[in-house]
């Protein structure tokens, strides 16, 4: 609360205007609001805090954040009363007026949305930093190739074809073996069935 009086050097003297005019009200309020988040973070600063105020509303500042309302005295005592009654009982307050419970959803909703900033910065700083060992590792091997010369790098390359292709030949030669090892057990099958499927000579009396 301010006196809507002038500050006189004998005291308060008449009464200003310039709050009720619609031309300048806003802009009045609006420089005093100013002033007193100033002179605030001042007060702030001084005590080695980190915290500051801003007079601007979250929209202003570009904030992601559900703002809250105001509770009034009503809503007030109605919840002072519900909270000291819950704690009496030993159960969990929960909030009574539709104002109340309207800054309770706010503030869920804001922790969650912060939450997600908390991630999403995370993941940004854990992509920069793999971005920069990338980058750096990409530097190593420029200069690698600066040391040991082009012909190093492509002598590596050849070998490494040559065991890959050593590799695959081997593979290849076990795929064949394991083919015929298959058509030969396919085979004794087949003629142990056809054995057993030919009639049996009969013995004389």
């Amino acid at each position: 609360m301010t006196p809507t009086r002038v500050v006189e050097p004998d005291g308060l003297g008449e009464k200003t205007r310039v709050l009720d005019a619609a031309k300048t009200g806003s802009a009045e309020i609006e420089s005093l609001r100013e002033l007193w988040a100033m002179q605030c973070n001042e007060a702030l600063e001084r005590a080695g805090q980190t915290a500051r105020v801003d007079h601007r509303s979250y929209e202003r500042q570009g904030a992601e954040v559900v703002p809250g309302v105001h509770l009034g005295p009503h809503s007030t005592a109605v919840e002072r009363k519900a909270a000291h009654q819950a704690e009496q009982e030993g159960r969990e307050y929960e909030p009574r007026t539709y104002r109340a419970r309207a800054n309770a959803d706010a503030a869920e909703k804001n922790g969650i949305a912060k939450a997600l900033r908390q991630i999403i910065e995370s993941a940004e700083q854990a992509i920069a930093k793999v971005q920069q060992a990338a980058e750096d590792l990409m530097d190593w091997f420029a200069d690698l190739a600066d040391e040991v010369g082009r012909d190093a790098i492509e002598q590596k390359e050849r070998a490494e074809r040559e065991r890959q292709k050593a590799a695959a030949e081997r593979l290849a030669q076990e795929r064949r073996e394991a083919q015929e090892r298959a058509e030969r057990e396919a085979r004794r099958k087949k003629e142990t069935e056809e054995r057993n499927l030919r009639p049996r000579p009969r013995r004389g009396r």
